[in-house]
Parts: structure tokens; C-alpha cells; sequence
């Protein structure tokens, strides 16, 4: 009996492992079949164009800042030389309200200025999450109030921001946040969803142009802050670091996955009108700050080879509208010898 015990033991444990199997193999098929049934209905056809895509940047004193540059002869040289058919610039509110109540335009306003005489239109982003590192730019002073109070302050900036600056023709759109719901990144407070409500609509109570946020292309499905805008703009990165490490890894997506989703996201929100890349990976992603980086760090995640790959990966995708993340970098590169990146940016542009 032990040994039949045994024996139907076996042949039960093999059939087990036989329908597994099978079970295994059919929703792998129907996964596969999945795929194919997204692919054919949502990803198979180019956004737009190549020649019709509007390739634009975004520009960050930070950034010079961050590279030992000027800021304003950067920002010049971007506007004059380059010429960027679009560029974001950013509302930062530690620098605009360094004081309750006191708040000093001067420089945003030279940005928005300078553009406008070079007849490039401008998306501004303003919030308390706002492009660069670390995502949140709260003044020091906000920081000990209650969060609640500093939400006030918030929708105060908000406010007198776009007071300030909707009267110029070239700022076409208001970027409100900045992946507002990528929480594993940056210094900033839990996210108020309703906050990020309240900041909307009130954008839309002062100005009649197009209202934009923006979400994370490679850790996020776009479902939540599609809810909000009248454009998404999705971060578009291929090479990066892993975590913390000095590992560079590729992301595996391919160009039809963001045609799918920007199809599929905007077939199911009726509040939008487009997606389109926020930020795309211009510059390298270095654990140790650019400046700090050998040459061969740096070429781990960007390099002339890498740039190419980008430009074509955005091209097969075809987001109507990409600007760039890293036209500092460009500078910086072209002020040491290698204007690579400059000039191939000026044929993108032109």
C-alpha cells in the first residue's frame, strides 16, 4: 500500500505540474493575444509626423546655476542661438517670495520678456512641485507653517503669478505642478489631491489658456492626472541610473507603448485635448552631479550615440509636442569644447 501510496503520489504531483503548465501557457497566449489586440488597435500608427512634431525645451537657472554658468547669458544664448520653436519656463516660488507677501517678478519676467522679442511662445510651470531638483521649491519661511497654511500660500502664488504674467501673448499655457503624483522622488509633503483640484480650477478661473500638468512616462499609467488638465505631459528617459547605484539600465518600453497610452488615455478623458512630452532625457543621469562626473560616467546614460536614440525613439513614438531637459548641459558642453549637442538642437529647431 506504501509503495502504490507513493506511486499515485508521483503520477498526482505530475499531473499537477502538467496542468500548471497548460494554465501557465494559456494566460501567458492570452496576455500575448492582449498585447497584440493593444498594439493593433492604439499603438500601431505614429502620433504625428516626424517633420510636423514642435521640439521645444525647458530652461532652469538652477540647472546653470548647478553647472558654474551665468544664468542670464545661458538663457540668452538659448533664446538667440538655439531658438526653440516653444520653451517652458518655471515660476519658482522660493526665489519670487523670498518674503511673506513680497514678491519680486524681475527675473521670470526678463525670461518671458526676452522670448517674447524673439516671438517663442512660453508655457510657464508655477505650483510648489516645479522642474528640477528637489521638485518642491517652498520658501524657508513657508516651511513653518502648518501644511495647511502653506496650501493657502500655495493658491496665494498661483495666483498672482498668472495675474501677473497671462497679459503676455507669447505665454500660451500654465503648467500647474510637476509630477505631482511621482512621490517617490524629490523632498516634498504628501500629496493633497484635492489641492491639486483646487490649484486647477483656479488657473482656469484666471486665464483662458491651456492648462497643463504632468506625470511620469516610465512609473505611471497617466490614469490619475489625466483627470485634471487640458494636456498631459509625460517625461520621456531611456538610459538611467538604478536607484541610488552606478548601474545604467535601458528602459525596456517600446515606442508603441506611448502611442498606445497617449491614445488610450485620451480616448477615456474627455478634459484632454493632447499629450506630450514634457521632458525629454537630454542631459546625463549621474549619481554624482554632472561637474562632479568623469566623462565616462557621463557617457553612461547620454552620449552623442545615445542622444541619436532618443531623437529617433521620440520620432517613432511621434508626440506632437517634446520639449528637451538638459539645454544647460548643451551650454556647458559647447563652452568646453563639444557643441555636438548645441548644434544638433539647432537642426531640430530649425
Amino acid at each position: 500500500m506504501k509503495k502504490n501510496d507513493k506511486k499515485y503520489k508521483k503520477i498526482h504531483i505530475k499531473r499537477l505540474i502538467k496542468r500548471a503548465f497548460f494554465v501557465l501557457l494559456a494566460v501567458f497566449a492570452l496576455f500575448l493575444v492582449f498585447v497584440f489586440m493593444i498594439w493593433l488597435f492604439f499603438g500601431r500608427q505614429k502620433l504625428t509626423q516626424p517633420e510636423d512634431i514642435v521640439w521645444g525645451l525647458t530652461y532652469s537657472p538652477l540647472a546653470s546655476e548647478g553647472l558654474k554658468l551665468d544664468p542670464d547669458e545661458t538663457y540668452r544664448a538659448i533664446i538667440e542661438d538655439l531658438q526653440p520653436n516653444k520653451i517652458r519656463l518655471v515660476a519658482y516660488w522660493n526665489r519670487i517670495e523670498k518674503h511673506p507677501g513680497q514678491y519680486d517678478f524681475s527675473d521670470l519676467q526678463k525670461q518671458i520678456e526676452l522670448a517674447d522679442s524673439n516671438d517663442i511662445p512660453i508655457i510657464v510651470a508655477v505650483g510648489r512641485r516645479v522642474p528640477r531638483y528637489p521638485e518642491c521649491h517652498a520658501p524657508e519661511w513657508s516651511e513653518k507653517l502648518a501644511q495647511a497654511d502653506q496650501d493657502k500660500k500655495v493658491l496665494e502664488f498661483i495666483d498672482r503669478t498668472i495675474k501677473e504674467f497671462d497679459k503676455y501673448e507669447n505665454v500660451v499655457g500654465w503648467q500647474i505642478e510637476n509630477e505631482p503624483f511621482l512621490g517617490s522622488f524629490g523632498i516634498c509633503p504628501t500629496l493633497d489631491e484635492g489641492l491639486l483640484a483646487q490649484e486647477i480650477d483656479l488657473a482656469r478661473s484666471l486665464t483662458n489658456k491651456t492648462i497643463l500638468t504632468s506625470e511620469s512616462g516610465e512609473l505611471s499609467f497617466w490614469i490619475k492626472a489625466s483627470k485634471y488638465p487640458d494636456v498631459l505631459g509625460t517625461t520621456l528617459y531611456r538610459r538611467v541610473l538604478v536607484g541610488g547605484s552606478e548601474v545604467a539600465i535601458n528602459h525596456i518600453f517600446p515606442s508603441w507603448y506611448y502611442r498606445a497610452r497617449s491614445n488610450i488615455i485620451m480616448s477615456i478623458s474627455d478634459n484632454l485635448d493632447n499629450v506630450i512630452v514634457a521632458e525629454l532625457q537630454g542631459e546625463p543621469w549621474t549619481k554624482r552631479g554632472i561637474i562632479n562626473s568623469t566623462r565616462e560616467e557621463i557617457d553612461q546614460t547620454m552620449s552623442h550615440e545615445q542622444f541619436e536614440k532618443n531623437i529617433h525613439f521620440t520620432e517613432n513614438v511621434g508626440f506632437p509636442e517634446v520639449y528637451w531637459w538638459g539645454a544647460e548641459w548643451w551650454y556647458y558642453e559647447k563652452q568646453n569644447g563639444n557643441d555636438y549637442y548645441w548644434a544638433r538642437a539647432q537642426e531640430l529647431f530649425r
